[in-house]
């Protein structure tokens, strides 16, 4: 019974250390999920500001600004996309995390029911040294 104890206490060890690496992914995931829905607002931000503000004396001026606009275009839809596959890691971040917190909680719970059985065995080896019986509880 004492090995069994001490590996569920090994394995809780580990399932604590696995929560904990999710955990710090989970926030990762999180904070790179801000910055990209960061990224994607300042991008639409300069889109909406205004392309054809300015001096734009020569038909180059007009090109040169248009072809900025479009790159600009460009790159909101990319960081929008970017901050989507960010929500989507987030997402799944958070799975393995609650899945890592739901494994710990089963292994907690079993060290706590073999220390409770352990516990059992001593008081029923401790009467029976001393010769008594146990009292019946209902």
């Amino acid at each position: 019974m004492a090995e069994r104890r001490a590996l569920l206490m090994r394995l809780e060890r580990l399932r604590a250390a696995e929560r904990q690496d999710a955990l710090a992914l989970l926030a990762a995931r999180r904070t790179e999920q801000a910055r990209m829905e960061e990224v994607a607002r300042r991008s639409r931000a300069l889109a909406g500001a205004g392309v054809l503000e300015g001096d734009i004396n020569t038909a180059a001026a007009l090109t040169a600004t248009l072809a900025f606009h479009a790159r600009l275009a460009g790159l909101v839809v990319q960081a929008e996309r970017l901050g989507a596959a960010a929500g989507q890691a987030e997402a799944a971040a958070r799975i393995d995390f609650a899945a890592a917190d739901q494994r710990l909680g089963r292994v907690r719970e079993r060290r706590d029911l073999a220390e409770r059985q352990s516990e059992a065995q001593k008081m029923a080896r401790s009467l029976l040294c001393t010769g008594q019986t146990p009292r019946r509880t209902v």
